[in-house]
């Protein structure tokens, strides 16, 4: 059993695994009604990226991981020209970034924002994002809402995929830090050939959730406005049980 980082050990097979893709048209709708260029924080292997891409869209996409980013350009490689020519893929920081290009939309999808530990993390990304959004531009982050009452150190599994000539299989079991608004997940990777044998990967993942009334002020203190906030892809209007939080701020007053 090894214990390594999380999207070193994803990479591979993130596709796979994470084979979602309910909040593709919901990005594409704001893209295209806004025009100009679209940063997307935390690109990863170019889930969301390639999609827009292929739908007229020039992104530029930043993430820290290089597994993952080696991922994207292979896929980018394989698309026709016209796609290849609208992805700009960078290794970056979402905290610290500087680059050349100015965007009418920034994305942060997928829970990506809940990885900035300390409000400290999360006001310096949101200030560095808004330096670099056009005025009247949006930002839109999509987190889950928590939910304190689920059980922890329970393992659940949670993922069955088959990947190439293996069965992967992902468990993982939750707890939570209450005084520092954390979760920490335990997720454990099986992988199975069809001989039967098995070696296992075992990945930590610890994120800092947030509260919607925190994400308002967090918002409002670091220079934006919300214009909406959403409880799922298809824009229903976020309620106290909703499963996402999909907030969409503009760029207002300088900070």
């Amino acid at each position: 059993m090894v214990e390594t980082d999380l999207y070193d050990v994803e990479a591979a097979f993130y596709d796979e695994v994470h084979d979602y893709s309910e909040d593709i048209p919901f990005y594409t709708e704001y893209a295209k009604a806004l025009g100009g260029l679209v940063l997307e924080c935390g690109v990863g292997t170019g889930r969301i990226a390639l999609p827009l891409a292929r739908a007229g869209i020039s992104v530029v996409g930043i993430d820290l991981n290089e597994k993952m980013l080696k991922i994207a350009r292979g896929k980018l490689a394989k698309e026709p020209q016209d796609v290849r020519e609208r992805v700009k893929l960078a290794k970056a920081d979402m905290r610290n970034f500087t680059l050349e290009e100015r965007f009418s939309l920034c994305l942060i999808p997928f829970n990506t924002f809940l990885h900035m530990l300390t409000v400290e993390d999360q006001e310096a990304t949101l200030k560095t994002i808004y330096k670099h959004l056009l005025p009247k531009g949006l930002l839109i982050i999509s987190v889950f809402n928590p939910d304190l009452t689920r059980p922890q150190n329970v393992v659940r599994l949670e993922v069955v995929k088959q990947v190439k000539d293996e069965l992967v299989m992902r468990f993982y079991t939750q707890s939570f830090d209450f005084p520092n608004q954390t979760t920490s997940v335990q997720y454990m990777y099986d992988f199975v050939k069809s001989d039967g044998s098995l070696r296992r990967l075992v990945t930590p993942l610890r994120i800092r959730y947030i509260f919607y009334d925190e994400m308002r002020q967090l918002l409002t203190r670091t220079g934006y406005e919300i214009v909406s906030v959403y409880g799922d892809e298809k824009k229903s209007p976020f309620q106290s049980n909703s499963r996402l939080m999909i907030f969409v701020a503009q760029k207002t007053v300088p900070i």
